[in-house]
């Protein structure tokens, strides 16, 4: 999970070291793999006379002002993506806990039925939620721990897991008029010889929605909506969260292109090797430790970058998908509790005697 800081302490933020760039080991490594050019060069400025009449000052001037514009540029954007992720997320947290509000509001209370079917659409939006998770994770799940904690059905999971969803033809011609006919081979060919593929892994998430969904239109064709317009203001809460899940999806399968990524990262280590070249007659062996941490500082602003444009990944410092959800899990399961046990008293004066007080 994210480390957590303290802004005003100035010291201790530089120092730090437990989860952030410093603490990777592939940092450190990158940095010390460009060191021997600025120790060859130093060697041969300090030894060899013919090297130090070389004019070398101007050679860096091409590719300094790149580098500043590209690394911050691209710092910038993957820190924009990093921020949208986490509102991805808050967003899916409050639309499930105002679904749920709207379900405690409008459900008619004391209605057995009504409260399951209720209690239906809450486990379903936190499946889609964990459903979500798995899939910008990339987590190949048979969905069997799902099923224990009581997240999904045995039907529900036998359709996503063993049914064969999708059937089609295999084989289609085009006549001359461009129209597609099915081969005539087709009507000859048995059932094992059509195309056949399971529900799609990938959408798993949209089923949970989808799901939530039909349980809302049952609620409303049942007649346990209190109010009539108030199964459209649930059905808007559970769209939200599909649509949230489309956002999550593109972000989580979004990266950089590589050209572009191939590009920035050519032109930095051109000019890191040219930073000694540059410096080497002026500082001798001071080019050593300027070229370290100009490296260092390098390294450290690419990965940091690298971790912000994969938001929902595995790193110290990636948007906390399992605590969010931990926190929608709990917030709405209190809030269906309202609905489930309700207040057996819901008098908010505890004296059933409204003119004692006023005597007193």
């Amino acid at each position: 999970m994210p480390v957590a800081y303290h802004p005003q302490n100035f010291w201790q933020i530089i120092f730090a070291v437990y989860h952030t760039g410093l603490s990777q080991p592939r940092v450190w490594l990158r940095t010390m793999m460009l060191l021997p050019v600025s120790i060859g060069l130093a060697l041969l400025n300090n030894y060899n006379e013919d090297f130090r009449g070389w004019s070398t000052d101007g050679l860096i001037m091409p590719f300094g002002f790149l580098v500043a514009v590209i690394t911050s540029f691209r710092l910038s954007d993957a820190y924009h993506k990093y921020e949208r992720a986490a509102g991805l997320l808050t967003a899916m947290h409050g639309s499930c806990r105002e679904t749920t509000a709207r379900l405690c509001a409008y459900v008619t209370p004391g209605n057995e039925e009504a409260i399951d079917l209720a209690l239906q659409i809450r486990r379903l939006l936190v499946l889609g939620c964990v459903l979500i998770k798995e899939f910008v994770r990339g987590e190949k799940s048979d969905l069997a721990e799902e099923h224990d904690i009581g997240l999904l059905t045995a039907s529900e999971r036998q359709l996503l897991v063993n049914t064969m969803c999708i059937v089609a033809p295999s084989v289609v011609a085009t006549d001359d008029d461009g129209a597609e006919q099915i081969d005539e081979r087709l009507s000859a060919m048995t059932a094992a010889a059509l195309k056949k593929d399971r529900y799609p892994s990938k959408n798993r998430a949209a089923f949970a929605f989808q799901q939530a969904q039909l349980i809302n239109s049952q609620l409303h064709r049942r007649s346990h909506y209190s109010v009539p317009h108030t199964y459209m203001a649930v059905e808007a809460g559970i769209c939200h969260c599909a649509s949230i899940y489309e956002e999550v999806e593109h972000f989580g399968g979004s990266v950089l292109p590589l050209p572009y990524a191939q590009l920035t990262r050519l032109i930095a280590l051109l000019f890191l090797c040219l930073v000694p070249i540059s410096t080497v007659h002026g500082l001798g062996w001071g080019v050593i430790p300027l070229c370290f941490f100009a490296n260092l500082v390098y390294f450290l602003v690419d990965d940091v970058a690298s971790q912000m444009e994969v938001p929902f990944g595995h790193d110290a410092n990636d948007v906390d998908l399992e605590k969010m959800i931990r926190r929608i899990d709990k917030h709405t399961a209190a809030q269906m509790s309202l609905l489930v046990r309700p207040n057996p008293n819901p008098n908010p004066n505890p004296n059933p005697n409204p003119n004692t007080a006023a005597q007193k």
